[in-house]
């Protein structure tokens, strides 16, 4: 499958049409089972496309942590799967990016060259968890359901139950 990113670095999965800067247009629907990946390699944006796509969540890739900043919708997302090593800006000054603008949206950060020292970095900005390459398929579809789940729980606690349960179960939503 040939993976095709547009001019600003970004790509969707299948099925989800985006606009030439990268972002889902308003129409379509948000579904919480959206997940963003942040890594320079386009062979692993792939691989979390691929293997998240096959258990129901919809992926958006990018290739740099700007172009991330630049057209991610924060408040869009269920999960971040964010690299911590990143040309330019990385994974930690995203993760700070994303907390000053006041997102709840869950953040897991990856590494190939995983060091204590950055994994408390990480965990001190509010990542949910910090994993190192390569990664275990099943440990990591657990903590994307969990992280899913909490944003489940964060909008449930800010729109109200009801609602939240409309936004999350709706028929529209067609991911």
């Amino acid at each position: 499958m040939m993976v095709n990113f547009n001019a600003s670095g970004a790509f969707a999965a299948p099925g989800v049409p985006m606009s030439s800067a990268g972002v889902r247009p308003a129409h379509v629907p948000v579904g919480r089972r959206f997940v963003y990946v942040v890594d320079d390699n386009p062979a692993i944006c792939q691989a979390f496309e691929l293997m998240l796509g096959a258990h129901g969540y919809t992926v958006m890739s990018f290739l740099s942590g700007q172009t991330f900043i630049d057209t991610a919708d924060l408040h869009a997302g269920s999960a971040l799967l964010l690299d911590q090593s990143l040309p330019g800006i990385s994974g930690i000054e995203v993760l700070q990016y994303v907390r000053r603008h006041n997102c709840k949206l869950p953040v897991i950060v990856i590494t190939g060259n995983g060091r204590i020292r950055n994994a408390v970095d990480a965990m001190k900005l509010g990542a949910v968890d910090y994993l190192e390459k390569p990664l275990d398929r099943s440990k990591l579809l657990a903590i994307v359901a969990k992280a899913v789940s909490q944003m489940k729980a964060v909008d449930e606690e800010i729109i109200g139950v009801s609602d939240a349960r409309l936004h999350w179960d709706s028929t529209a939503c067609p991911f």
